[in-house]
């Protein structure tokens, strides 16, 4: 794993917040969808080498989508 920490280090290092550019109406609030947190996160994960996949995966019969996180030395982390 020390490839792949010391990239997400690096990474995290020069990213910003996501832009709440949506809007809960049920609470009256703004949030950052999925998009706005890709478009903050994927060119500075990609810049440091690592690739962002979020395959769906069916679990117990329930879908899920899991975010898996491979860096170019192969080493991976997924959630």
């Amino acid at each position: 794993m020390k490839n792949i920490a010391k990239a997400l280090l690096q990474a995290q290092s020069e990213m910003g917040n996501a832009k709440k550019d949506s809007t809960n109406p049920f609470f009256k609030s703004k949030y950052a969808d999925l998009n706005s947190i890709r478009e903050a996160c994927i060119p500075i994960l990609n810049d440091k080498n690592i690739v962002v996949l979020q395959p769906m995966v069916v679990i117990d019969g329930k879908n899920y989508i899991q975010t898996l996180l491979l860096h170019d030395s192969g080493e991976s982390l997924e959630g």
